[in-house]
C-alpha cells in the first residue's frame, strides 16, 4: 500500500470532523499522520498498513487523542461516564493503596504497535514524535506521584531491539516473542532490584527454548480474512519438560490484560509456556502468580483482583510485588478508569 494513494492528509479546516474521535481540534493537528490513517478505516475495527501489517483502529484513535488526563480525558476518554476517563488518579490511588499493604507496583504499559512501526502506515518517525512525548510525559506524572512506571518505548525503539525481529505480530494485536522476551528482561531487573528474584541472572533452572508457531491473528479475523503468519517465540521447560504452572504462593503477582496471557494460555492466543509470566520465570528463576483478562485491564483486571484477595485471605502478608501489564491504548480506550478500594484484611 503507498503512502501517497491509501492515506489521506486531511485539511486543518477539516480535521474538526476527526474530533469526533474525542480529540481537541489541536490535538488533532498535532497527530494528523495518526488521524489520516484511522479515517481511512471507514469505521472498521481494524485497518490494513505496509506489507500486509493490520492496525487496530482503537489504537490509532488513541495516538491521536491528545492529552488524555486531567481536564482534558472528558475529551480523549472513550468511557460513557466522563468521569470514569481520567487514568491519573485511579492508578495513583491504586498504588496507594498498594503501598499501604507493603506491596510494590509495576505499572507496565504496552506501547501501541503503530508508535513503534509507523512507517507501516505510511507515517514518518517526527509526525510520530508528539504521540510518543505525551506517552513520556504523561509517565512523568505518575512517577512524580512516587508510581513506577517501566516505559518500554525506550526499549523497543533501540536499533538492537528494532534489528532483532519483528516485536509485535503483523496480524495480531500482541507481542511477539521478541518484545515479550525484552519486557521480561526489564521487568525482571525491576524484581531484582527489589530483591524479589529466586535467582540471578543467568542463574536459573528453566530452559529456554527459540521456536517459530504458525498463528492466525486476531486483527486479520477482524477483517474476515485466515491471516496466517511465522513469529518467533521462546518456549520455556523446567527440568521435567513441562512449562512452569502460575504459582499462587509467589510473591509475585503478574495481572493485566491478554498481553499477560498471550503465547500462554494457548488456543486463540496461539501458545502454550511462551508468554510472558513463563519468560518472567526463566529470568528470576521460579513461577509467578498470574491474573489475566480477555479485554479491559485498566478497572477489569483490578476487579479481579479484589475477588482473589476475597478467596485468599493471606494475600497481603504472601504479595510484595504486583506487575499490571495492559495495552497503552488503554488510557483512553479502556470502558472506564475507576477508583476501585482494595478488600481490608
Amino acid at each position: 500500500m503507498g503512502r501517497a494513494s491509501s492515506l489521506i492528509r486531511i485539511p486543518a479546516a477539516i480535521m474538526v470532523g476527526v474530533a469526533s474521535f474525542g480529540e481537541t481540534r489541536a490535538a488533532a493537528q498535532e497527530a494528523n499522520c495518526f488521524a489520516s490513517a484511522l479515517a481511512t478505516a471507514g469505521g472498521a475495527p481494524a485497518l490494513r498498513g505496509e506489507a500486509g501489517w493490520l492496525f487496530l483502529a482503537s489504537e490509532l484513535r488513541f495516538l491521536a487523542a491528545g492529552e488524555f488526563w486531567g481536564d482534558a480525558a472528558a475529551d480523549a476518554g472513550r468511557a460513557a461516564n466522563p468521569a470514569h476517563r481520567d487514568p491519573l488518579e485511579p492508578i495513583d490511588d491504586f498504588n496507594r493503596q498498594l503501598r499501604d499493604v507493603d506491596i510494590s507496583l509495576l505499572v507496565v504499559p504496552v506501547p501501541p504497535k503503530a508508535l513503534i512501526y509507523p512507517a507501516m502506515l505510511g507515517c514518518t518517525r517526527d509526525e510520530a514524535r508528539p504521540s510518543l512525548e505525551r506517552l513520556r510525559r504523561f509517565y512523568g506524572l505518575l512517577r512524580e506521584r512516587g508510581v513506577d512506571v517501566l516505559d518500554l518505548t525506550e526499549t523497543f525503539l533501540a536499533p538492537e531491539a528494532l534489528a532483532e525481529g519483528p516485536l509485535y505480530c503483523r496480524t495480531d494485536t500482541h507481542w511477539t516473542g521478541i518484545g515479550i522476551r525484552l519486557a521480561a528482561e526489564r521487568i525482571a531487573d525491576w524484581l531484582r532490584a527489589k530483591g524479589l528474584a529466586a535467582a540471578e541472572e543467568g542463574g536459573s533452572a528453566w530452559s529456554v527454548e527459540p521456536r517459530e508457531i504458525s498463528i492466525t491473528g486476531d486483527l486479520g479475523r477482524l477483517m474476515g480474512e485466515d491471516a496466517r503468519e511465522i513469529v518467533p517465540v521462546w518456549r520455556v521447560a523446567g527440568p521435567d519438560g513441562q512449562p512452569p504452572r502460575p504459582d499462587p504462593s509467589s510473591p509475585i503477582l503478574l495481572m493485566g490484560d491478554s498481553h499477560v496471557l498471550v503465547f500462554s494460555e494457548g488456543g486463540d492466543l496461539h501458545d502454550v509456556g511462551s508468554g510472558l509470566p513463563e519468560q518472567l520465570t526463566a529470568r528470576i528463576g521460579a513461577p509467578v502468580d498470574v491474573l489475566g483478562v480477555r479485554g479491559s485491564g485498566a478497572t477489569t483486571s483490578r476487579i479481579s483482583l479484589i475477588r482473589r484477595i476475597r478467596s485468599a485471605p493471606d494475600f497481603y502478608k504472601v504479595k510484595k510485588a504486583i506487575v499490571w501489564c495492559f495495552a497503552a491504548r488503554e488510557f483512553t480506550e479502556a470502558d472506564a478508569w475507576r477508583f476501585v478500594p482494595l478488600p481490608v484484611q
